[in-house]
């Protein structure tokens, strides 16, 4: 691999994106491609990334400890005291706000997947295929009784959503999540549609008058659910590791939401408006992959400061999320047709912020050793793990 090299202090440069890297860096801090060469400080020459010494000229290379790396920046973000005031206030200066690298993380961001739920991977790849076959079959179902076909209304609801579950996974460069598992919160927020459904059904047609906007309080929690249990149950948490996690899990509970959603408006109106509907559908799921990827964050957040994630903590996302998706809901109830402009407007405004958010959690894990090869990369051999 041709690679190019900074004349200023050593630094690598990616030879994909062109950023420069520090001396010793694994993996581009940008775009997370791997650096196959690092510099010999002594004679210039290019050697392999992982080599103890020069075979030019036998300098040997000095170790970094992860201490070292994770000082390599001064200054942190301070870890909020707790109290629902003070966790409210926080999440809004942590993701709203420009910060700083967030360095003082407790060692549940180093966490790796138990070998016994490594093996057990096919039963969570069984039981996404239930959630979401049970939560397609109802949408299909209920989507029979208009005149476009079904079938048709979920291809059309599954290739944007797609799309942007591509786009949010390769954020996630130093650590990548299993698939497995990431597909299981997917069907998770398909499943929860029907949840959503039922909670719709009664709470809010008999409790609110049918109004839009509180459906908002029943379905943030029904996507939220799922990924409360893969951030706490014993068998996952060591894999939610931090907020980037946390919110790559979160976007893909929202996604799968938005599908089960999307093949009920598309059936009922793609007759009348053609592609435009698909369209307008296209962006209007990133409200639900937002909402909850917030959660999800605030989720990683708790793990990776070391703070236990009861309940009453755990909801401080949620009710962001559904202060966000009440006003969407309110918008097209009070401007009507006009909403269109704001949800074009602000569909991919909130795929952009979440590229935002997912940057600075990279950044973040930059320092805490990640793009140095202390990620938490389990190795699985035929011997076991190791």
């Amino acid at each position: 691999m041709a690679q190019q090299y900074s004349a200023q202090q050593g630094y690598i440069v990616c030879p994909r994106c062109g950023t420069p890297n520090p001396p010793g860096t694994l993996y581009c801090m940008k775009c997370g491609a791997p650096l196959a060469y690092k510099r010999c400080p002594r004679c210039g020459a290019q050697v392999p990334i992982n080599a103890a010494s020069c075979p030019h000229c036998g300098y040997v290379f000095q170790y970094r400890s992860l201490a070292s790396v994770r000082r390599t920046m001064a200054g942190a973000v301070p870890t909020p005291s707790g109290g629902l005031a003070a966790d409210l206030t926080a999440f809004y200066n942590l993701v709203f706000k420009k910060r700083r690298p967030i360095l003082n993380v407790s060692r549940e961001v180093y966490a790796t997947l138990p070998l016994k739920t490594y093996l057990e991977r096919g039963k969570y790849v069984m039981a996404a295929a239930a959630l979401f076959l049970m939560g397609v079959g109802l949408v299909l179902a209920l989507a029979s009784r208009y005149p476009v076909s079904p079938l048709v209304a979920l291809i059309y609801a599954l290739i944007p959503a797609g799309a942007y579950m591509w786009y949010i996974y390769q954020h996630d460069r130093f650590e990548p999540e299993p698939l497995w598992l990431v597909l299981f919160a997917f069907a998770w927020g398909v499943f929860s549609s029907i949840i959503a459904l039922i909670l719709n059904e009664t709470i809010v047609a008999y409790l609110c008058g049918g109004f839009a906007s509180c459906a908002a309080f029943t379905e943030e929690p029904s996507k939220f659910i799922g990924v409360y249990l893969l951030a706490t149950l014993p068998a996952t948490r060591n894999e939610f590791n931090d907020h980037l996690d946390g919110f790559l899990y979160g976007a893909m509970a929202g996604l799968g939401f938005g599908v089960a959603e999307n093949v009920l408006y598309i059936a009922r109106s793609f007759a009348r408006l053609g592609m435009g509907i698909v369209l307008l559908r296209a962006t209007t799921i990133l409200m639900h992959m937002f909402t909850v990827g917030l959660a999800g964050w605030w989720l990683g957040y708790l793990k990776m400061t070391g703070r236990p994630i009861r309940i009453p903590e755990a909801l401080v996302g949620m009710f962001y999320g559904m202060a966000i998706h009440f006003t969407w809901n309110l918008l097209g109830y009070i401007i009507g047709p006009a909403a269109l402009l704001v949800v074009i407007i602000a569909g991919p405004a909130m795929l952009w912020y979440s590229h935002k958010i997912l940057q600075a959690a990279l950044l973040d894990e930059y320092y805490w050793g990640f793009a140095q090869g202390y990620a938490p990369r389990e190795n699985y051999s035929s011997s076991g793990y190791r």
